[in-house]
């Protein structure tokens, strides 16, 4: 096993002697050292690393198709209909495989201890117990669990057994993932993040669009506009991209971050007639006209416990899951069968933002100055309107489980909506679950902000008291706020000398 040290825990010291004695004369994973970090948290001090998953590593490739019509009516006008489907696959994402079987989950395979794989026989769950000296019961943790990684490199689906859901307040959420150790979210804890990239991740887009153009002798004018949808199941390498249930990837097939499902795009250029006042004047326009990009709706806690959740944990339906129909989400369940059919969480981007409205125009006028000299001059205006556009909003929505009496006024679906306005306003109608069976007030220079709520974790299990996550008395007032803005109304003149 190979252990890392902070540099302030003495790590090059420790470094120094195994190089210069061939051996260690202070067992560095015994000794008392002063951590920070993870080490501090969780105990989880091993070496983290990276690569690709050659398993389902394989080409990624891609399909196109398209269908196009133009028809011309009359001597300048047109009408152009086309569909357009692009199909990506084995697309490269992220991949966490120092993941624990969900609580109440196995695999009988590496419960034995020992693991015959190429004729060598290798420990897939370590016998020995993590042994910092700071445990509450030194000895206590078992260093590696039944999780993800076989000892062969091949990957597990702990089938045995079915993943056990939270009660009370978070009744309806899982899967839950101990881990090792003192319930670090690890498989083992001689490693940390093992982020082995795989290639399984697929995505598709369906567009139609309808353009019409018209030309006069002055005067030009097309317009667009595109339907489309764009589906993927996580297209990117960073952790947020992870699901919140590495065994279950098919439930995070959902809309694309780049879904945008209207777009409306209109332009104009209008040459002033050479026998009017308006002669050498050129005006032209563009109208811009979309809608809001969508957005994921996440907890802003580790709410199952693995290892990115902070990151990757979205808002669970929670005891409002009861009465759950299928617009919550394609692969949401209240019960779990498996391991790999197991997603209790909103899906990815159901939260549609602020839709994008812009009119940017262009006015310019030439003088003639001489027959080789020619001075123009031109304004040109960018969101003449000056309209608020938000580009991203906050989607953190700061707690576990949806809040309210229904789903109706608990779920918030697009900027601005009723439940995100009541959410910003500390309504009652959104309050969070209090008062269940598992919860503890907890309370703040004498005022309860919110209740602990029990989950089916122990740090200690048996002896311990169970692992609880914090529900706040409502979601987060700045849930649904704008966090960054497209660019305000702007002016740019200009001058241009020709010779």
């Amino acid at each position: 096993q190979i252990y890392g040290f902070p540099a302030g825990a003495g790590a090059a010291g420790f470094a120094a002697t195994i190089i210069n004695t061939g051996g260690y004369t202070t067992a560095p994973q015994t000794a008392t050292l002063s951590m920070a970090g993870t080490c501090d948290t969780t105990y989880a001090c091993g070496v983290g690393a990276g690569g690709m998953d050659h398993h389902v590593g394989k080409v990624p490739y891609a399909e196109q198709a398209s269908a196009e019509v133009d028809r011309q009516l009359g001597k300048g006008f047109a009408v152009d209909l086309a569909y357009l489907f692009v199909g990506a696959h084995r697309l490269v994402r992220g991949n966490n495989i120092n993941v624990p079987c969900p609580v109440g989950t196995t695999d009988p395979s590496q419960e034995s201890g020992i693991f015959a794989g190429n004729g060598v026989e290798t420990a897939s769950v370590d016998p020995g117990t993590w042994p910092f000296p700071v445990s509450p019961v030194p000895g206590l943790f078992p260093d590696a669990v039944p999780g993800l990684l076989e000892p062969d490199g091949k990957l597990s689906t702990c089938a045995s057994g079915v993943p056990t859901l939270g009660s009370g307040a978070l009744a309806n959420v899982g899967p839950f993932f101990q881990g090792a150790g003192p319930a670090s979210g690890l498989q083992s804890m001689s490693y940390g993040l093992l982020d082995y990239n795989n290639n399984i991740a697929n995505a598709v887009y369906h567009g139609g669009t309808v353009t019409l153009i018209d030309r006069i002798k002055y005067f030009n004018l097309s317009a667009n506009y595109t339907y489309s949808h764009t589906i993927d199941d996580g297209n990117f390498t960073t952790f947020i991209n992870l699901p919140p249930n590495q065994f279950d990837y098919a439930s995070e097939r959902a809309n694309s971050n780049q879904d945008v499902r209207h777009r409306f795009v209109g332009n104009f250029t209008a040459l002033g007639p050479d026998d009017t006042w308006a002669r050498h004047f050129t005006l032209s326009s563009i109208i811009t006209l979309q809608s809001g990009s969508p957005f994921t709706i996440y907890s802003g806690e580790d709410t199952l416990n693995d290892v990115a959740g902070l990151s990757t944990d979205r808002v669970a339906f929670g005891p409002l899951g009861t009465i759950c129909t299928a617009s919550c989400g394609s692969r949401y369940q209240e019960v779990c069968p498996s391991t790999s059919d197991c997603a209790t969480m909103i899906p990815r981007n159901t939260y549609v933002g602020d839709p994008l409205y812009t009119w940017d125009f262009h006015l310019s006028r030439y003088f003639t100055l001489t027959p080789r000299m020619r001075l123009e001059v031109g304004v040109d205006a960018f969101n003449f309107l000056n309209r608020s556009n938000v580009d991203e909003v906050t989607s953190i929505y700061n707690s576990p489980v949806f809040c309210g009496g229904s789903l109706q006024a608990a779920v918030p679906r697009h900027y601005r909506d009723a439940v995100s306005q009541a959410i910003q306003a500390g309504s009652a109608s959104v309050a969070c679950p209090a008062g269940l069976a598992g919860e503890t007030p907890v309370f703040v220079n004498g005022v309860q902000v919110g209740n602990n709520a029990d989950t089916p974790m122990s740090v200690i299990p048996g002896i311990a008291p169970p692992q609880t996550l914090f529900i706040p008395n409502n979601p987060s007032p700045t849930f649904g706020l704008p966090r960054t803005m497209f660019n305000p109304r702007q002016f740019q003149f200009s001058a241009r000398f020709s010779f």
